[in-house]
């Protein structure tokens, strides 16, 4: 009996992995769809507490920020000269604004403002915590600063030609709404808002005792020992420069160097040379020059020898003889410029040693300064050692020796004189708080503009802050010094019968550098508003560091509190763990 075979079908394989892909094609399009409604990253919550929660969409504003912050910083920098070709050279560009912010936000790197976000979306919820458990909420002026900002959002995507959502979508990050945003500003503003407010309120519960430890056991950061310097001209008159008291009898020895160095040399051009007649003999001559250099110098009493022939003469000798005993000139060419007597010959080797002493007085600093330092620590210098030794008091005086050496392994001995002129001296600067602005018109097409004038009277008609940042923008500027303003401004604000609440419109002279590099002194109006002084600078600045550290406390133990936490992975970190699982 004849049987037929039958045939054995083989599983369709290609089949099936066709239906796969079909179906992951069709998940990943589906997921991509999602996704890009936000609807994940609604869901998913990348930063949490017991009453707050910022999710995946609301992070994306937060590193938004951060690359908005590390813009400013790069805008700063290149602004100042700083890092431009530093910058040129990572990102091919010197027009560092926007390809900054493109290159590390939007493409290359979608994880480069990853921590700071999370930094940031931890540091809200802990301030928001803080804030419902004192009944703390935003006020109708903080919705409209937040209504604001949604403002400036519409009209940076109207300067780039789309639409809100789009510019969201685009620089924010896919699928964020409009709603995101603004949901992401209220924690922002509820928290920083609180920040403000807790630490005000640490603030004011410092006291004078914490300040005076803080002080004490933090002395390099409030205390400081000036002195006046100079790098001897010889570090051979190092021994010579301990005897001078006084920046005076620096001078006198600086003086006496230059007689040493160059009167033979000058004599011998001046006088021997050109065969003038010297009655009294060189041995006079050199000290009639050395009383005429001193007495130039304010340095005696007496008055100088020699004079000026005229004062074309004169004139003419003093830039000759600077010329000739600063290059060293021939003998061909001192009999050129012959003196013509006695009296013209001294006056021109005073004026020649009087130039080259007077060059190194220009470089008797007195605006040295040093932070404290343990004189037995292992790191003090000679200088701090000198400084903040025992016994150490206002006019003390010493000369430093230090040798140094080159690639080449030549040694330099260099010789620096220093006196004491303050000791221990905290910074007793009272800072002003003040606003202040530049009155300028608004543009002749901006709806509701103003003139300079019609800004000032509506001002001065109701004087307040918050009607100076309505009227000319410009917020409180805190902790101003004198030193940092125009003079005009700063000798205004610094007047010591100025009162809270007062307020003047003034013209200042300030500086301006050009495109070519050219420097100019313009006039501009201002507006300005006084609002408080400060207390000594030493004062803030301790009182500011007992507030940190209390701050950083209270913060730690509302995180444990609350139990506030992010999903923040290190982008090296996921990626060994991803590497690690695929293994």
């Amino acid at each position: 009996m004849n049987q037929k075979t039958q045939a054995k079908r083989s599983f369709p394989y290609v089949t099936v992995l066709l239906v796969v892909l079909l179906a992951l094609a069709a998940a990943i399009l589906l997921y991509s769809l999602i996704n890009s409604t936000g609807l994940f990253g609604r869901l998913n919550t990348a930063a949490r507490s017991d009453n707050f929660k910022v999710n995946e969409n609301q992070l994306c504003v937060y590193k938004y920020h951060a690359a908005q912050n590390q813009l400013y910083m790069a805008w700063l920098y290149d602004a100042y000269g700083l890092t431009k070709n530093n910058l040129a050279a990572t990102y091919g560009t010197v027009d560092v604004y926007m390809n900054y912010m493109i290159y590390q936000y939007n493409l290359s790197n979608p994880h480069a403002f990853d921590k700071e976000a999370y930094d940031y979306a931890e540091q809200y919820l802990i301030y928001c915590e803080g804030a419902k458990a004192a009944g703390f909420t935003l006020t109708e002026e903080d919705r409209k600063e937040i209504d604001q900002y949604m403002a400036d959002l519409k009209t940076m995507a109207k300067y780039n030609g789309v639409s809100l959502s789009s510019y969201i979508h685009s620089w924010i990050g896919k699928g964020v709404s409009e709603d995101d945003v603004k949901k992401a500003m209220e924690i922002y503003y509820l928290g920083t808002k609180y920040a403000e407010v807790k630490s005000d309120e640490l603030s004011d519960g410092v006291t004078d005792e914490e300040i005076n430890k803080e002080v004490s056991d933090n002395k390099s950061a409030y205390y400081s020992t000036k002195y006046t310097y100079y790098n001897l001209v010889n570090a051979d008159l190092a021994d010579r420069a301990k005897a001078c008291k006084t920046v005076e009898e620096l001078k006198a020895l600086i003086v006496n160097y230059y007689m040493e160095q160059k009167f033979e040399s000058l004599y011998k051009e001046l006088i021997t040379d050109t065969n003038i007649t010297d009655e009294a003999g060189k041995e006079q001559t050199r000290a009639d020059v050395l009383a005429t250099v001193l007495a130039w110098a304010e340095l005696s009493e007496e008055e100088p020898v020699f004079t000026a022939n005229s004062d074309d003469t004169g004139d003419k000798a003093e830039a000759e003889a600077e010329t000739k005993a600063e290059t060293g000139n021939t003998e061909k060419e001192a009999d050129k410029d012959a003196p013509a007597d006695y009296n013209e010959a001294g006056y021109r080797i005073a004026t020649a040693i009087s130039a080259s002493a007077t060059g190194q007085f220009d470089k008797i600093y007195d605006t040295g300064s040093a932070s404290y330092a343990d004189p037995a620590g292992e790191s003090a210098t000679d200088l701090e050692k000198w400084l903040f030794g025992d016994g150490r008091s206002v006019g003390d005086v010493n000369v430093i020796t230090k040798e140094t050496t080159d690639s080449k392994n030549n040694t330099t001995t260099t010789a620096t004189w220093y006196m004491v002129s303050e000791i221990m001296v905290r910074d007793e600067e009272k800072t002003k708080n003040a606003y202040y602005a530049e009155l300028t018109d608004d543009a002749k097409d901006k709806e509701g503009g103003m003139t300079a004038n019609e800004k000032y009277e509506a001002f001065a008609a109701d004087p307040t802050g918050a009607k100076f940042e309505e009227i000319f923008k410009s917020t409180l500027r805190e902790s101003v010094s004198q030193s940092s303003l125009a003079e005009e401004i700063g000798d205004w604000l610094f007047d010591e019968g100025r009162k809270e609440g007062d307020f003047t419109r003034l013209v200042a002279k300030t500086t301006t550098t050009g495109s070519d590099g050219k420097t100019q002194t313009v006039k501009k109006d201002y507006v300005i508003l006084f609002v408080s002084e400060n207390e000594e600078t030493w004062r803030v600045n301790a009182r500011s560091a007992i507030v940190g550290v209390k701050l950083s406390a209270w913060e730690e133990e509302m995180k444990k509190t609350y139990h506030v936490s992010t999903d923040y992975v290190a982008e090296t970190e996921a990626e060994s763990e991803s590497t690690t699982s695929a293994s």
